[in-house]
């Protein structure tokens, strides 16, 4: 079942100018600033709003599955939403609805999430978590 949007990632140039832009315009501090996301590929700056928490992300290298995917999107599409995660109560038993329906998500780095792919999902990323 699914529970509630747990975060969004917006994919940006220069995390450090989005993460003052974010907390001047929307006025609200950052949960940290700008750091490294060790073994993804990405820096990244935090806010939580609500239960929802917006990650400004800045990918730093392809040599990693995140990076690589924001890179991508960053030079294909610019800055914008990359992906919406929703948690659920179990990932395993979405999976299994998922293949039993026929599709096959996309397997994530994290090993209690898995995506569907944009075209799929109407052109965003969705990334479903426990």
């Amino acid at each position: 079942m699914y529970k509630k949007i747990d975060h969004m990632v917006i994919v940006v140039n220069d995390v450090q100018q989005a993460c003052k832009d974010y907390q001047k315009y929307l006025g609200v501090a950052p949960d940290y600033q700008p750091r490294e996301e060790p073994g993804q590929g990405y820096l990244q700056c935090g806010f939580t709003i609500g239960e929802t928490r917006v990650v400004l992300a800045q990918p730093t290298s392809d040599k990693y599955q995140a990076g690589a995917a924001m890179k991508r999107s960053l030079e294909a599409r610019g800055e914008g939403l990359h992906n919406l995660s929703f948690a659920v109560d179990s990932v395993d038993k979405e999976m299994q609805r998922l293949k039993k329906a026929g599709d096959e998500p996309l397997k994530s780095a994290h090993s209690h999430s898995f995506f569907l792919h944009p075209k799929k999902m109407h052109g965003v990323l969705i990334q479903i978590m426990e």
